[in-house]
């Protein structure tokens, strides 16, 4: 009987350390800024203005990730300003 719910606490445990881990990556990465020397919290705050600069640029939506390297630059010296 215990290691029944031994095993079923074991295993809701690590269900929600993976959700957490999927949700973690999704939305709260780490993302470094050449131009600042700096890291940046992926978050939704960060999100708004990053979709703010792709529309005052009259740029499609892209995640930044796959921008070029000078667009990357392009955002992080406007969201330095």
């Amino acid at each position: 009987m215990r290691v029944k719910h031994a095993m079923i606490a074991l295993t809701l445990f690590a269900t929600a350390l993976s959700a957490t881990a999927v949700t973690g990556c999704a939305s709260g990465g780490l993302v470094y800024d050449n131009y600042g020397h700096d890291y940046h919290r992926w978050n939704p705050g960060e999100d708004r203005f990053y979709r703010r600069w792709e529309t005052g640029t009259h740029r499609s939506h892209m995640d930044f990730q796959r921008r070029s390297a000078g667009e990357q630059r392009a955002y992080w010296g406007w969201r330095h300003r």
